[in-house]
């Protein structure tokens, strides 16, 4: 008989044994199913060359912004340097202030585009500022204060996590510029530059600008409106006991901010905050990350699909770098995961090529993308990858293998007048589209706490799609991997018979 199994969500926080999801979903991405509680996957696209530039040290933090005629620039941070990037020579060049920078450990480059200036904060440094219209490097925006968190809001700089030379490090305060003037950090009813020292709420972690500011704390989110002279912002808590523990892990995609909570992941919209992994991943990503490294995770939204994606440090990395990546489709509220495209992936936007500029490939063979991709415009939003050496990455590379693995199912339960709860399998029929290749693997068990003992990998034959094996057990688990140009696997079709029991 062959049974449909319709691919699930990947659910592995639940137990193997009657879990209603899959155990595995690496190298693949969730989207909308043929039926309710069903998912289909789709491929990832690896990661290919575009620059063979190389940066000072690791990167800390990647930032975009445009001048006055609209065209994009694109800097990134290291622990003593601010660059830019020439997309002539496809190098980094060094834009810093004299002196460069001492960024300390864990600190991270964060950014604002303010008018035709970028505005960027390491805390360790004064803040620096760059303006676009015209070629000279960073400078100081102020020595009067410094900050982990920064955004803009209606003309004002605001700043959370602060430290200056008076009060010394203030982890709950925010503290704002003079209206319309970013260098002005003098407080003055005048110019309504001041700052509020949140209560019982934890460090800020992050700092989110919409129609109101939004202050994320470890133990809360605080709600930050503008009400004018003489207060000029008003504060209210509007999540108490709960807020975003991992900086690197914050996102705002069409308003809605997704982070880290001690917990679990969430979703916050104007004042809401919603569970997203509970049940589902939130105990996967506690138990694989690597607490130390929060630090070196970086989190993109996908410009075609309603993705986002965290790259993480885990436990098992080989050489101290991001080498998972955890993916969220916020439409479907499914998750998947795949090995990290690179160790760290940014939001960045393209730069204008010309056809003398692409004679730095050399070839026509190393063009990373073909002539129509968004790659070679300019001010297009693009998901970037660096390594520790400073190259950059764009994701058009060949399609990544992909696993799919089920929960441990007791097929008997499916087939039609069953008299024992034992099932061999005889073939598996991966349902896919286009030109992969697949092989099966059955993993097989007799008593629920036994370990799996998993088959050879059979290839699927080209006469019917099955993959043939004979495999006799109370509870099978069947892992699929597939590459080569597949798109949208759906599910398994399994030829089973009921075997032999007392």
């Amino acid at each position: 008989m062959v049974i449909d199994f319709p691919l699930p969500h990947w659910r592995p926080d639940a137990a193997d044994i009657n879990n209603p999801g899959l155990k595995s979903a690496n190298n693949c991405t969730p989207s909308m199913g043929n039926a309710n509680g069903t998912v289909t996957y789709l491929p990832m696209l690896s990661s290919a060359l575009y620059a063979s530039s190389s940066l000072d040290s690791q990167a800390r933090g990647l930032m975009t912004g445009t001048d006055s005629l609209g065209i994009a620039y694109i800097y990134t941070g290291t622990t003593n340097r601010l660059s830019r990037f020439n997309a002539s020579t496809q190098n980094w060049v060094n834009v810093s202030r004299a002196g460069g920078y001492a960024t300390t450990e864990k600190e991270t480059w964060k950014s604002i585009q303010y008018a035709s200036s970028v505005i960027a904060t390491n805390y360790s440094d004064n803040l620096q500022y760059i303006n676009m219209d015209n070629l000279d490097p960073f400078s100081d925006l102020t020595s009067l204060v410094r900050a982990r968190h920064i955004t803009e809001h209606r003309g004002f700089v605001i700043l959370g996590n602060t430290q200056d030379e008076f009060d010394g490090q203030q982890p709950s305060r925010v503290r704002w510029s003079a209206l319309n003037n970013p260098f002005d950090w003098t407080f003055s009813q005048a110019t309504q530059a001041d700052y509020q020292d949140l209560r019982n709420v934890g460090s800020i972690t992050g700092i989110v600008s919409d129609e109101d500011v939004w202050v994320f704390c470890t133990n809360a989110i605080v709600r930050m409106h503008y009400i004018g002279t003489p207060w000029i912002f008003n504060f209210s808590t509007v999540i108490d006991g709960r807020g975003c523990t991992i900086p690197t892990s914050m996102i705002t995609v069409n308003g809605k901010t997704f982070y880290y909570a001690g917990d679990g992941w969430y979703v916050f919209e104007k004042g809401q905050n919603t569970p997203i992994g509970a049940g589902k991943v939130d105990r996967y990503f506690s138990e694989s990350a690597d607490t130390d490294k929060f630090h070196l995770m970086t989190v993109v939204a996908d410009r075609y699909e309603p993705l986002i994606i965290w790259t993480y440090v885990s436990k098992s990395t080989p050489d101290g770098q991001a080498d998972r990546s955890l993916i969220f489709n916020y439409l479907t509220g499914e998750w998947s995961t795949s090995d990290a495209r690179s160790p760290m992936l940014f939001q960045s936007v393209t730069t204008p090529w010309t056809i003398d500029s692409l004679a730095a490939y050399g070839s026509i063979d190393n063009v990373p993308a073909s002539f129509d991709a968004d790659n070679w415009a300019g001010g297009n939003s693009v998901i970037w990858g660096l390594d520790v050496s400073g190259k950059v990455y764009t994701m058009t590379g060949p399609v990544m293998t992909a696993t799919i693995e089920t929960a441990e199912l007791q097929i008997a339960a499916s087939l039609q007048d069953a008299k024992t709860d034992r099932a061999q399998i005889q073939a598996v029929r991966p349902v896919y589209q286009s030109t992969g290749t697949a092989t099966v693997t059955i993993g097989s068990k007799q008593i629920p706490n036994d370990d799996l003992s998993w088959s050879n990998p059979v290839p699927t034959t080209n006469a019917t799609g099955y993959a043939y094996l004979r495999n006799q057990a109370r509870y099978h688990s069947i892992r699929c991997t597939i590459s080569g140009n597949w798109n949208k696997i759906s599910s398994f079709q399994v030829d089973a018979i009921t075997t032999g029991g007392r």
